[in-house]
């Protein structure tokens, strides 16, 4: 005969074995990413980088909205996000804004 302890115990293991979902294994975006035939994500945009690229060093940015058009750097003055993509990932980069906040900037390519 099998104990009551014994029924619970396999009972319960098989419950949480079909309710407890497995790990999500898909990896994170990685720079050479395909996002469609013709964007190739190669990484975020640092916008105090920008500001210095254009501006020189010394120069930071700041926010002052939260749409893709929110950055200005030191001195009030704006900054050209494909400045930085052509400095860091080549002439055949470009800014996207995709998600519509200032956080959304990254650079594109072939």
């Amino acid at each position: 005969m099998i104990s009551p302890i014994a029924t619970i115990t396999a009972a319960l293991g098989l419950f949480a074995s079909a309710t407890i979902a497995a790990p999500n294994t898909t990896p994170a975006a990685e720079p050479g990413t395909t996002l469609n035939a013709r964007d190739r994500w190669q990484g975020n945009i640092d916008v105090n980088a920008a500001c210095a690229w254009q501006y020189g060093d010394g120069t930071s940015s700041y926010t002052v909205g939260n749409g893709c058009n929110g950055w200005r750097c030191t001195g009030d003055r704006g900054v050209n996000m494909n400045v930085y993509c052509y400095n860091q990932f080549g002439s055949d980069s470009w800014a996207t804004c995709g998600g519509g906040t200032v956080w959304d900037w990254q650079c594109h390519g072939p």
